[in-house]
């Protein structure tokens, strides 16, 4: 039997843990104020209170009514990234806040700035377990004591649906409005054009115009895979016409203006089953993050191979490199390098992925090998593999 490999011990916040004796001295104590729990149970949003070793010692009604707990043994003693099911929970041995990823929380920082006697508001974005959805959160940490100890009252708001509207109206009042002023612009002046500009200027509009379409379906497609509408086309998929479908599409995209898309010559041909319009949507995202994110005159290479347990992996290579800070967050739904109100690439990528073509995304970084997105699919995904409630 192999030898089970120990997790490693917290790089981030403060490790150790309150025994059960002590959640439960801490409890009974906090049950005795009762004018303090009143208040705390008016609040319609998730309130807990924490021990010093950052541990839920208290939640209120509206934690029991979200989460529909039937005891308390499913709250007291975890930390908030537990009770939430964040993904790095089980990275390190201590858990919530002990992993690398953690150093960019809010949650984890503002529970700590708190800890250090100040009352901190912050954002964070939760990956959870259950897939590739996240979660988006509001939170407030208000240091308190009582007999003598230390204290954090830590309330959090879910304002994913906040801020998945503000992606979509940053969406659609910037980016398709953008697109659809360009039509209206090239339209304008198609009466005064001579017969050897008209072709270069029909050429624009329909080029923008397919843009404009696949920027509205992106979206329609997103919003179905969120509420568990999308539904799979299952089809036999030649690997390299995948590839070469892919480039010859972004090749007429504007981020790939003075770019060059190559396809690796280590790339090879194969065929698989997989839903072909979901597939090109990440392979498409994919291809758009890394356009975005070389200069001028750099190479995006994209690949295909096999894989030694029988699985496929496709890839897109910029020679560029991600900061840490910046790989910490990258699947998140809220998170972009691009600006406020963007993000839903990688996110898109990962949903897709994982909950619908029952995969796995993920990139490899450095700065001598540049940055790899990749995506590892099932050589056959079977029809009845269809159920993503």
């Amino acid at each position: 039997m192999a030898e089970l490999k120990e997790k490693p011990k917290s790089v981030f916040a403060p490790a150790g843990r309150s025994s059960i004796e002590q959640i439960k001295c801490y409890r009974e104590r906090m049950l005795k104020e009762k004018v303090l729990l009143k208040a705390l149970n008016s609040i319609p949003d998730l309130v807990f209170v924490l021990d010093s070793n950052r541990q839920v010692i208290f939640a209120n009604h509206a934690v029991f009514e979200t989460f529909d707990l039937d005891s308390d043994a499913e709250c007291y003693g975890k930390r908030p990234g537990e009770f939430l099911h964040c993904v790095n929970c089980d990275r390190y041995e201590d858990g919530c806040g002990a992993s690398e990823f953690c150093r960019e929380c809010g949650a984890v920082n503002a529970i700590l700035n708190s800890q250090a006697g100040e009352h901190d508001i912050r954002e964070c974005s939760i990956v959870t377990k259950e897939g590739a959805e996240g979660l988006v959160l509001r939170v407030w940490a208000t240091p308190f004591e009582e007999m003598g100890k230390k204290f954090v009252v830590f309330a959090v708001q879910n304002i994913s649906n906040e801020k998945r509207r503000n992606v979509l109206e940053r969406i659609f009042f910037h980016d398709i409005l953008n697109l659809a002023g360009g039509i209206h612009g090239v339209s304008e002046i198609l009466p005064d054009l001579d017969p050897e500009n008209l072709a270069d200027a029909i050429s624009a509009i329909r080029s923008s115009t397919e843009a404009l379409i696949d920027e509205i379906y992106s979206q329609k497609e997103l919003n179905a895979a969120e509420s568990n509408e999308l539904k799979l086309v299952l089809a036999v998929i030649p690997s390299m016409y995948m590839l070469e479908n892919i480039k010859e599409i972004f090749e007429k995209h504007t981020c790939a203006i003075d770019r060059n898309i190559k396809i690796s010559h280590e790339a090879i041909d194969f065929e698989f089953v997989s839903d072909i319009t979901i597939l090109r949507r990440i392979l498409g995202n994919m291809l758009k993050n890394a356009l975005e994110a070389v200069a001028s005159g750099e190479d995006i290479t994209l690949s295909c191979k096999k894989l030694d347990n029988g699985d496929i992996e496709f890839s897109v290579r910029n020679p560029g490199y991600m900061p840490e800070k910046v790989q910490f967050k990258l699947f998140q739904r809220a998170f972009s390098t691009k600006g406020t109100g963007r993000g839903l690439g990688t996110y898109a990528v990962k949903l897709l992925t994982e909950k619908y073509l029952r995969g796995e995304a993920g990139f490899r970084t450095s700065e001598r090998q540049g940055t790899i997105f990749y995506v590892r699919l099932p050589r056959t995904l079977p029809p009845d593999d269809m159920d993503f409630s």
